[in-house]
């Protein structure tokens, strides 16, 4: 059983534009949390070494699952504005604290910020434990009361001649206090932070995705400084309100804060997360945020940031990547990835204005799996980009040209997308030549002198006879009306085609490494519970290469994950996927 983590001490000081949160550098939280950058401190009393982290990026990590506490009856609630937004370091521990004690550095160390918000999202968490009350708020500025008085004393004088005087003495600090904001913050300053909770699990992720996006805001010097992180950002939600809500460009600062909310959640939740940076920090946060403005505004805008953001796409397609090479600019790399997918998956129909880059990198990275050995000797002795792709589109269409198979098979012929034959588009004449190859002599050394008794064994077989290179293992797979007589002629053919009953559990197996190569889960599915035997469409598909199937899948586009059981769909915590059929 694991040690209980100890309870971590924090402090925060408001000091100029920040009021940094403090700890010790060696508790099992900031050790797990290191990408987080927190930066040194001068040494506690007693000598122990300390670490800061400033408190935007505080709230951004930390603080989605926060909920302001519901006032005591007859009491006003805290009026605060995300521009004086700041917490006290004993509320800081509290919360840190619960987040430990619900186990989460049970997923621990972090590769990522973007991982470790997962994390927290993940937690079964106390709610009234993460409720914020008053006096957890550190006092910091007031524009929030401010913006309120003074707009009590507008409606005062408009509306209430005789009260209109006690009104607005009452306003008149607070009045100069906005007075001395720069005009763009002043919709920030009436937005109080009520307006901005949203249902659900996490209530302050607008106010979180806001925190980091305005950075370090809590001094009036960085508030008036021209180009301040603060002041782009507050000009980057009013014109995408604007924008967004046809709004007239002289908006009064009421108007534009009551639209912040909705804007910001369309913001948060516009990039694919392949397409953000997963350790995001600072103005990076703000970048972010003018993307997702930009991918939110057309298909044009979104492809200037898919072209912009495409390195991100790398991790996640490392086949793929590898063929483009040094290929970096985005245009000519978006005609390349266009190029294969309307190769290699032709019934996708995805085309480059319409279709998002992300998807088509995924799914090409998909199709590119069973054809590694194409990809391999397409890249040999330094092949440009260009070339590499070009080898992979012509393999592709002389797998899928019937009339290249109907010159060559003497089988039978059948129509379809495959060749006469289902697949094979092969000449019995023609073999000779393939049964001298490399790739085939090492097939055939390798069934014939290998074990077939244990799923490990039979899939380095099938591995071998799906390489992309043997179109003769390939008949014998598909089952093609020539592949009795066609196994027959070799030995090792024979053994292959007495192995085709296990392609079920071989395909499973498949499609487990390949999501799992890229998708982390301390549990990972046993492959005896995936229920791929009553899909034979689906096997089929997979034998032909037709790789329009999504191999991969995600929480939002489950792709073979819908054929998981239901014990394991629920077992990895995706309780919103589509469930499998019975069996």
């Amino acid at each position: 059983m694991a040690a209980a983590v100890p309870p971590i001490d924090v402090h925060c000081v408001h000091a100029g534009p920040d009021a940094p949160v403090q700890g010790p550098a060696a508790h099992p939280l900031v050790v797990a949390t290191a990408v987080l950058r927190w930066g040194p401190v001068a040494a506690a009393p007693s000598g122990a070494a300390r670490v800061q982290l400033p408190h935007h990026a505080m709230l951004r990590v930390f603080g989605r699952r926060l909920r302001l506490a519901a006032p005591p009856a007859g009491t006003p609630a805290p009026m605060v504005c995300p521009l004086d937004l700041a917490l006290t370091g004993t509320a800081w521990a509290r919360f840190l604290n619960e987040l430990l004690t619900r186990g989460l550095l049970d997923a621990a160390p972090f590769s990522s910020s973007a991982a470790l918000q997962l994390a927290i999202d993940r937690l079964d968490v106390s709610p009234a434990a993460l409720e914020v009350k008053e006096p957890d708020l550190l006092p910091v500025g007031g524009l929030a009361a401010a913006a309120a008085l003074a707009g009590d004393a507008a409606h005062a004088q408009r509306g209430a001649p005789r009260r209109a005087s006690a009104a607005a003495s009452a306003a008149r600090p607070a009045a100069a206090a906005l007075a001395a904001l720069a005009p763009c913050l002043a919709p920030l300053a009436c937005t109080p932070l009520s307006t901005l909770e949203v249902e659900g699990d996490a209530p302050w992720t607008v106010i979180a995705y806001l925190s980091g996006m305005l950075g370090p805001c809590l001094g009036q010097a960085e508030r008036d400084r021209a180009g301040s992180q603060v002041q782009l950002g507050a000009h980057l939600l009013a014109s995408g309100c604007i924008s967004a809500y046809g709004l007239p460009p002289s908006a009064n600062p009421q108007l534009l804060a009551s639209y912040f909310k909705d804007y910001v959640l369309a913001l948060e939740g516009a990039l694919p997360p392949s397409l953000c940076a997963p350790n995001a920090a600072g103005p990076q946060w703000l970048e972010e945020a003018r993307d997702a403005a930009t991918y939110l505004r057309d298909d044009a805008g979104r492809r200037s940031v898919e072209d912009k953001r495409l390195y991100l796409l790398a991790p996640g397609a490392p086949l793929l990547f590898s063929a483009l090479g040094d290929v970096r600019r985005g245009g000519e790399a978006r005609d390349l990835v266009f190029a294969l997918a309307t190769a290699l998956l032709p019934d996708a129909r995805m085309s480059a204005p319409t279709t998002p880059l992300a998807t088509a990198v995924r799914r090409v990275e998909a199709s590119l799996a069973p054809r590694r050995a194409v990809l391999a000797a397409a890249s040999a002795n330094g092949a440009s980009p260009q070339s590499v792709v070009a080898a992979l589109v012509e393999h592709a269409a002389s797998l899928r040209s019937p009339s290249a198979v109907a010159a060559t098979d003497t089988a039978p012929s059948r129509s379809g997308a495959y060749g006469g034959d289902g697949g094979g588009g092969l000449a019995f004449g023609s073999l000779d030549a393939e049964f001298s190859s490399a790739p085939f002599v090492h097939f055939e050394r390798t069934i014939l002198s290998s074990p077939c008794h244990t799923p490990d064994e039979r899939a380095g077989i099938f591995d071998l006879a799906l390489a992309g290179t043997l179109r003769s293992t390939l008949r014998i797979l598909v089952n093609a009306p020539s592949a009795a007589a066609l196994s027959r002629r070799r030995p090792c053919l024979g053994k292959l085609a007495e192995l085709r009953p296990f392609l079920p559990e071989y395909l499973a197996s498949a499609v487990l490494r390949l999501y799992y190569s890229r998708h982390y889960h301390r549990d990972r599915p046993r492959r005896d519970l995936w229920n791929l035997d009553a899909h034979p469409a689906l096997l089929g598909r997979f034998l032909k290469f037709d790789l329009d199937t999504d191999w991969y899948g995600s929480p939002d586009d489950p792709g073979l994950l819908y054929f998981l059981s239901s014990v394991e769909t629920r077992r990895i915590g995706w309780g919103e996927h589509p469930r499998g059929p019975p069996g």
